[in-house]
Order: C-alpha cells, then structure tokens, then sequence
C-alpha cells in the first residue's frame, strides 16, 4: 500500500499466523510525525536506511522489474525508509529508533532484518526450556524448475512429519527455506532448517528416512542446541534470509527465484510451536517522543554537529559512554506505545 503526502509512515508488525511479511496484512502502530516546514528529501534516508546492501538492492530490483512485479510493490519498495523521523524513548536512558514508510518485500534485506530481530527476541521470550535441535534437510540438485523443486522439498517434509519416528520424537518447531545455486552448474540447492524441539533425532534413522521419501537425498544434518538464545542465534541466520549470495549475483537466477517464490511461506512454525506469537512487535510501557527528521540530523551530523552525529551512531548500533546533549528541539508528540 502506498502512502499519500499527509499519510503518517507506520512502524510495527502485528501478530498473524504467516509469518512471512508478504503474506500479512500490515496493522501496526501508527506514527503520525509532527507537521514539518521542509519538505523531506527522500534519497537521504533511503541511503541511511539501505546503505548495507545497495549492490544487492539494486540487483534485487532489477529482478523485480524483470519478473513483471507490479508497479506497487516497486513503489513500496522503492520508498521503503522515506519520511524517516528520529524518536526516543522517555526516560533518563533514552532509546533511539526510527520511523519510517517500509515496505515489508521478502526480498528487502533491511526490513527483513527487522524481521529476524524481532522474531529471535519473541522466540527466547516464549521458549520453553527444553532440549533442541537444528536439522537440516537437502535434495539432490536437479534441472527441475525451482518453483517444483521447492514444491517438492516441503512435500517431502510434509511426509517427514508424518513418519513413526518423527512423530515420536518431536513435539514442535520452525522450519527456514534456504535458496543455494551452484554457481558451476547453475543448478538450484533449495534446503530446509528446520528448528525442533523434542526428544534424540538420531541423524542415522533420520537419513535413512529421508532417502526412503525423496528416492534419491539423503543428506540430512542434525545440532544440538542447549538453549534458547543459541536457537535465536540459528533463527537470526535464517529467519528471513531464504536468498543467498550464490543467487543474487546471477540475474536470471534470482528472477526465477522472485517468480518462484511469489505466494509462499518460507519461514513457519508447526507443531506446539503453533501458538508461539513471533512475528509480533512485543508490546511495552516505553512513551516515544520526537527528535528530529532524519535527513535534518544528517546535514547537521555533516556539518560537524556532534550531538546529531552520536545519534546516528546509536541508531545504526555504535555504542558510547559519553553522554548526548541533543540541542535540538523535541516538536510536541503523543506518545508512541510499542514502536519498534
């Protein structure tokens, strides 16, 4: 959905049952910034927000023109940070975090990083104590087309689960599709991991069972995982991350791979694991207040200001121990309950 000139950028993720942002209607918290005179320049907070993944941002869109995407969700993804505002929390600490339009593509790197953040900080709030494990299961490259071979890969899986020994053996989890390519062959390497908790999985009986459904894999990895903050720590290397380097540096690979994974899940919980809130922005009691636009403490950050540099720094994870001095005027603001 677009955004008109006087529409408020929104921020926050609502609970939902997909946990795939394309597949989930946005109805987050609404942030309204305070009337500004300068109208804001977009590319400034668009190259403050991307500026970790350009090369692959503008590989990903080519994509997603070649792929015949339609012209909204170009457009949401090419504003994806524009109309960004600095708030901070209220307190004698305060907490710095931005607001701004985003656009929710699966294939926008900064909005899936949100993403992986805030489902890793629900998971180790919601985890029961309980032994884990990771398992990773492959198929055999072929020449079928990926949206088959991907198709083919949660069937299999589908029949995993239906199995004596997994049903035995594990109560719940999530699984993560992983998109490799071999860059020799060109061949797709679709892989499920697939987060578990439960009892021992014996890799031998789980291999022997993965062969007897797939006919021709048998590859299958199995970790322990001690707690829940080394199962957040596998979530925020998958979660959200389906599309590998192997593929966006291929054009035609990663059109196919825009093209194949249009309308589907990539990253789901089954089992117990169910009920488990993880794509929700956690709720808290933290009042938000207004600092500035972005692009005003950009210019002033460049034009030597110290206190506008150190946010900037803050927003983007560079600690400090010295204390910040904003001088810069807070325009008057509700408070903004749960923004993220």
């Amino acid at each position: 959905m677009s955004h008109n000139a006087g529409e408020p950028p929104a921020v926050g993720v609502a609970s939902s049952t997909s946990l795939d942002t394309d597949e989930t209607p946005f109805r987050g918290v609404v942030y309204s910034p305070p009337p500004d005179p300068d109208d804001f320049p977009t590319q400034a907070a668009l190259d403050f927000r991307h500026s970790g993944w350009v090369p692959r941002r503008e590989a990903t869109r080519s994509a997603l023109i070649a792929s015949g995407q339609a012209a909204s969700r170009l457009e949401r993804f090419d504003r994806c940070g524009a109309r960004a505002w600095v708030i901070r929390s209220k307190g004698s600490t305060p907490i710095y975090r931005l607001a701004c339009d985003k656009c929710r593509d699966r294939f926008c790197e900064a909005c899936a990083s949100e993403k992986r953040l805030t489902v890793c900080r629900n998971l180790r709030d919601q985890l029961p104590d309980q032994m884990m494990r990771l398992v990773t299961f492959t198929l055999l490259s072929t020449a079928m087309p990926l949206s088959d071979q991907i198709d083919r890969i949660y069937g299999c899986f589908k029949d995993m689960r239906g199995t004596e020994l997994w049903r035995e053996n594990v109560t719940g989890g999530l699984t993560f599709l992983e998109l490799t390519r071999n860059v020799e062959t060109g061949l797709f390497h679709p892989h499920l991991h697939v987060l578990t908790s439960g009892k021992y999985l014996p890799q031998k009986l789980l291999r022997q069972e993965w062969l007897k459904i797939t006919g021709d894999s048998y590859i299958v990895d199995v970790r322990a995982v001690d707690n829940p903050g080394v199962a957040a720590g596998y979530v925020a290397k998958y979660a959200g991350k389906s599309v590998n380097a192997t593929v966006w540096r291929c054009h035609d690979a990663l059109v196919m791979t825009v093209v194949a994974m249009a309308g589907r899940r990539t990253f789901n919980a089954f089992g117990s694991w169910r009920h488990l809130s993880l794509a929700r922005c956690p709720s808290d009691d933290i009042g938000w207040e207004p600092v500035a636009p972005l692009h005003r403490l950009i210019t002033k950050s460049a034009g030597g200001d110290v206190a506008a540099r150190k946010i900037l720094h803050l927003l983007r994870g560079v600690s400090t121990d010295e204390p910040i001095m904003l001088g810069l005027p807070a325009p008057p603001s509700p408070d903004l309950p749960g923004v993220r």
